[in-house]
């Protein structure tokens, strides 16, 4: 059967008022969008003319928590979540579906809110619920709150459920140095971007939870668990030595795991925090994000090879890499964490990172089954699958997943990067295909989702990318994703969507053909045996380019601003726009370094810094201007990367030239 809201007839949404803070917020964002929608206010109460839409959550074990059912009542329609966070899901997918809503950016531009006279809801019932049950995005460091707030909604529109948090170590007394947003003036606080717990708590913690969304502690934070500026003065032999002398440095397994009063130390602090924040149930014990690990005699007796404490890092590319030692012991202070959480906290999970070497499982010690491994497809190619006939690259990560699914009876997830890695500093990276493709064959395997690398900044270079793997949690077979691009773009600049639909056909096109070439692009990094990986070191932007040429990319974004035609779509095409700005500027750097480079393999070094000064007079300033361009979800950092002394970078071409990348000269 079908119901009409419409107009004429306005509809109420009511909701029990002693809910939970999810369902109470999501029948108010009901009853706001479809006040938008039908241009009409609409009241909370029981009206004498309109049908009732109530939204409620009652526990439900065919929905599961985040699950939902759109049912008919006598006197209209109910949205009911198996869970407070089924709600919220259940009155997103309830307005994507049959109002039409796309939720593609950031609220309120990046969305399209259509109006119409009346909203024809049916067939019914209709029930979803995810087939992954961790769906997330990363909170690494800090942006603005507005922007944090901003990703946080765009999550739960789009059916996501866990925000994975990587607060910085606390000590008593210390101040975070400031940071100003150089386009509003405001200033917010944290070293390098960090945030601590009790920030996040006082900003953030209640935006998340009345959305429905977990938050999980699970991201590079073994010194938030052994803080060494607590610690270190009093217990030194807690920390790793390291050359002979102990040390409080921010390396992989970072402490010494043979001590037992650090590890008890640890235990309890992860005890303490569980105690104190009910709310969250995944808590990571996750190693440095640096190579290394103590070399004390008594840490050495654990180990399969007495040397591979002073092992050099040989890369995660080849089975080669693997360090057993290092495995078999963190291993071992996971299980002691586990242990010691499930017999207070037997609804936890103790989070565990399968990251460079040690990305493979442990050998000789079997994970308890409350211990949650992330498994990371660190530098994953973009251009082919995950899966067991694939590039060298992706068929290795298979066999990584497989081995753990063989290994570990508890759950799994991926650590993945969508966005290419921070190598990417917010240039496109088309994997949203391949995203489709592969996530029916991973959940075959038995992964129950994904962390996804992320930040606030350049969310939507990427968001098609997101929003296909949120889209894949969702559904038993792959995501129809022609479908779900013309959703997304629709959404992100309505009228103008026609004329940047070619844009992302392009990078679609060169993603799928980036193994054609033989030998590969210069600008892609050949991974033998694969012809041609489309690897995340930032150069792809190139090679996605350089087949129509920079100024087919600019007489596209000039269309876009032509058909713009609301307020809205024109705001969306000019940030667009300077992000396009920005990508071709990158590509013609490169453009620029592989001829200098060329000149001066051939000897006319002269040539070669000629090539390299002209570059830097022509972009620089340009760099230096996007900086301080607003925060809008488009540009991150640019001069980060640009500026870096690599060959192919802008500070590169500055010292071939002779002249100060950071100067001006």
């Amino acid at each position: 059967m079908a119901i009409v809201l419409q107009k004429a007839a306005p509809p109420c949404v009511a909701h029990d008022p002693r809910a939970a803070g999810p369902v109470r917020f999501a029948a108010e964002e009901l009853r706001a969008y479809l006040g938008r929608i039908l241009e009409v206010s609409i009241p909370d109460k029981t009206s004498a003319t309109g049908p009732v839409v109530r939204v409620a959550a009652d526990a439900d074990d065919a929905l599961g928590p985040d699950g939902f059912a759109v049912e008919p009542t006598d006197n209209g329609l109910a949205i009911r979540g198996g869970g407070p966070a089924g709600a919220v899901f259940g009155v997103y997918a309830f307005l994507r579906r049959f109002a039409g809503c796309r939720f593609s950016g950031y609220a309120p531009d990046g969305e399209l809110v259509p109006r119409s006279e009346r909203i024809e809801v049916g067939p019914l019932p209709w029930t979803e619920k995810p087939t992954l049950w961790y769906r997330g995005l990363q909170f690494s460091s800090l942006s603005t709150v507005e922007l944090m707030i901003k990703r946080m909604d765009w999550m739960a529109k789009n059916g996501m459920n866990y925000v994975m948090i990587h607060p910085r170590p606390d000590k008593e007394g210390e101040e975070d140095a400031e940071i100003v947003d150089p386009a509003t003036g405001e200033v917010f606080s944290g070293k390098k971007r960090a945030y601590s717990f009790a920030w996040f708590r006082d900003h953030l913690m209640d935006e998340a939870q009345k959305r429905g969304l977990r938050v999980d502690m699970n991201h590079h934070n073994l010194y938030n668990w052994l803080n060494p500026n607590v610690y270190f003065d009093e217990h030194p032999e807690w920390f790793s030595l390291m050359d002979g002398k102990r040390v409080a440095s921010y390396q992989q397994l970072a402490i010494c795991t043979s001590n037992r009063e650090a590890v008890d130390t640890l235990v309890r602090n992860v005890l303490d925090f569980l105690r104190a924040n009910p709310s969250i149930r995944i808590v990571g014990v996750i190693p440095g994000d640096g190579i290394g690990m103590c070399q004390c005699e008594a840490c050495r007796a654990m180990d399969v090879h007495p040397d591979d404490a002073t092992k050099p890092f040989t890369g995660h590319r080849s089975p080669d890499g693997e360090n057993p030692s290092k495995s078999r012991r963190y291993a071992l202070l996971l299980n002691r964490v586990a242990d010691a959480v499930a017999e207070e906290f037997p609804d936890a999970l103790v989070g565990a990172a399968a990251y460079v070497d040690l990305q493979w499982p442990p050998r000789d010690v079997k994970l308890r089954k409350n211990i949650l491994p992330w498994v990371a497809n660190y530098w994953r190619c973009a251009a082919h699958e995950i899966a067991p006939e694939s590039c060298y690259m992706n068929r290795l990560f298979w066999q990584v997943l497989t081995q753990w699914r063989e290994a570990h009876d508890g759950p799994l997830i991926l650590y993945a990067y969508y966005m290419g890695m921070n190598a990417q500093r917010g240039l496109p990276y088309p994997m949203a295909e391949r995203i489709a493709a592969e996530w029916p064959r991973l959940r075959e395997l038995g992964i129950g989702g994904a962390t996804v690398q992320s930040t606030e900044r350049d969310h939507h270079v990427y968001a098609l990318n997101y929003l296909t793997f949120a889209r894949a949690g969702w559904q038993e077979g792959p995501v129809d994703y022609p479908t779900l691009r013309e959703e997304f773009l629709t959404g992100m600049f309505g009228a103008a969507a026609q004329a940047i639909r070619p844009i992302y056909e392009e990078w679609d096109r060169q993603a799928r053909r980036a193994d054609e070439g033989n030998p590969p692009s210069f600008f892609l990094e050949p991974v033998p045996p694969a012809r041609g990986c489309l690897i995340p070191n930032g150069r792809s932007i190139a090679f996605l380019m350089q087949d129509k040429g920079t100024d087919w990319f600019r007489e596209q974004t000039d269309k876009a601003r032509a058909a713009a035609t609301t307020d809205r779509e024109k705001r969306q095409v000019a940030a667009f726009a300077e992000g396009m700005r920005y990508w071709i500027a990158c590509a013609q750097i490169l453009h620029a370094a592989r001829e200098a480079d060329k000149a001066a393999q051939a000897g006319d070094m002269g040539c070669a810094k000629e090539i390299a000064a002209e570059a830097v007079a022509r972009y620089k300033p340009e760099i230096e201007e996007m900086d301080r361009l607003p925060l809008q979800g488009w540009l991150r950092n640019p001069r980060v990367w640009l500026e870096r002394k690599d060959p192919y970078m802008l500070g590169g071409l500055a010292q071939l030239s002779g002249l100060d990348a950071g100067s001006g000269e």
